[in-house]
């Protein structure tokens, strides 16, 4: 009988730790800049141009699956667009996961406390930079943060950066 309650504590504990297909997740993106961005994502060009941005706050994710058999684009900007504003898309390469995060540059967190020590008069502002999520200890591991398998992520080479006119939502 003992057993018997083991078996079945086992087999509960295998069918409830295994992800669903509705838990796959192959786009994450991880905002470690210091402001909010704005993003969207889409498989089809026109569709992210014309999409409303939906704002990621500072030190927050977004995780959500993607149909990688085509191209996927990421709608990425500082502010909220307006109609015939240029905005920038990332463009990844198929069957890839994206794994990806926005941060500060290095400069910038110098920069950051040499402003606060002299003033913000005599530093202009820096951009943030993009790309693939390393995960911890510089991906020794070879997972993301949040448990993702960084085997099948996309490289700097798996991006593409293009700029457009945002067209916003079409009524």
């Amino acid at each position: 009988m003992k057993r018997v309650i083991l078996s079945f504590f086992a087999l509960f504990c295998i069918v409830s730790s295994s992800k669903s297909e509705t838990d796959f997740v192959n786009f994450e993106l991880w905002n470690k800049h210091e402001r909010t961005f704005y993003y969207a994502t889409s498989n089809s060009l026109q569709e992210v141009i014309t999409k409303q941005p939906t704002a990621i706050k500072e030190g927050k994710w977004v995780s959500k699956s993607l149909d990688t058999s085509r191209p996927s684009y990421l709608l990425l900007t500082e502010e909220m667009p307006k109609p015939g504003s240029l905005v920038t898309v990332y463009q990844f390469a198929p069957f890839k996961d994206m794994y990806v995060r926005i941060a500060l540059p290095p400069e910038e967190k110098i920069t950051k406390y040499l402003k606060k020590i002299f003033g913000k008069k005599h530093f202009e502002e820096q951009n943030y930079i993009f790309g693939p999520q390393t995960g911890p200890l510089l991906g020794a591991r070879n997972i993301t943060e949040r448990g993702h398998s960084l085997s099948n992520n996309v490289t700097y080479k798996d991006i593409n950066r293009l700029i457009f006119m945002w067209v916003g939502p079409q009524k």
